[in-house]
């Protein structure tokens, strides 16, 4: 309320978001039910000195990988949806950060080796591991975020941040860039292609059935996909959950144009997409 009140004497046009509480479940604090709390608190009007819920609730969330989104998702999006629909329902939900890391961020060489702390001088002109697929995991795990959290009509989720580096820079480990090359990595080109694809245009959301056959035991399980009418065009979101090369079966897509991004290559985290063409096809094979 303070900060409302005195960017308006600068500009009263700025839409302000809160709270920004970062979500983790369990400890001896249980910061999980704390947030909540903060979030209940925060979106109830009677709680702000103009008597009006915030426009925009915003916070982060650190879910590691698909299993833990889907955690975070049962332990507070949707408690948090069901109290904004009670309390504040004219206000719009965001995810701010989806906080992700790639623990084998630095290039190593030919030594085994973990990389070491950014935050020490030691780090210092590490170049980025160019042969990881966690760029690659770590960008699927963000569409998740994506897809799932459209469902529940959010008005938009971000990635960490676009560029990192080692000492004496900031978290390489998130970045979307090699801080060396400026290349983008799998983390830029699927932001990029979602804002490409969606933008600010609104969209209805189809329930739309994909399977998957693969090498690995994950194969099965590893398809999630989101169906939407957009401009009068129909698509679909398809996500590979997959450590191995998966064969996805979309028997209404024969025709369809589209764009891939895979694991493949020598560098698959820095392999950029590629259109793609289902001539008379109904199934597609894609990387890791």
């Amino acid at each position: 309320d303070q900060w409302k009140a005195e960017i308006a004497k600068v500009n009263p046009h700025v839409t302000l978001i809160g709270p920004e509480t970062y979500y983790m479940s369990g400890g001896k604090r249980n910061p999980g039910v704390t947030s909540m709390k903060f979030n209940t608190y925060f979106m109830t009007a009677s709680n702000h000195a103009d008597g009006k819920s915030p426009p925009v609730i915003s916070n982060h969330n650190a879910v590691g990988d698909f299993d833990g989104f889907d955690k975070w998702y049962s332990e507070f999006a949707l408690p948090l949806e069901a109290a904004r629909q009670k309390l504040a329902p004219q206000s719009e939900c965001v995810l701010n950060e989806v906080v992700l890391g790639v623990n084998d961020w630095c290039d190593t060489g030919h030594k085994v080796e973990s990389c070491p702390n950014w935050q020490d001088s030691a780090s210092q002109g590490r170049a980025a591991n160019r042969k990881t697929l966690s760029w690659n995991h770590d960008a699927t795990t963000y569409a998740y975020n994506f897809a799932r959290l459209s469902e529940l009509g959010y008005l938009y989720v971000s990635s960490d941040q676009l560029v990192g580096g080692p000492w004496p820079d900031n978290y390489p480990s998130v970045s979307s860039l090699d801080w060396q090359t400026g290349e983008p990595n799998a983390k830029y080109w699927t932001v990029r292609l979602l804002a490409a694809v969606f933008g600010k245009r609104s969209r209805q959301l189809v329930q739309a059935n994909v399977s998957a056959t693969g090498t690995g035991a994950d194969a099965s399980s590893s398809a999630h996909a989101m169906g939407f009418v957009q401009d009068g065009q129909k698509g679909i979101l398809v996500l590979s959950k997959a450590a191995d090369p998966t064969v996805f079966s979309v028997p209404f897509a024969a025709g369809w144009e589209g764009t891939l991004l895979e694991g493949v290559g020598a560098e698959p985290g820095f392999t950029p997409p590629r259109a793609v063409h289902m001539r008379g096809q109904t199934e597609i094979r894609v990387g890791a």
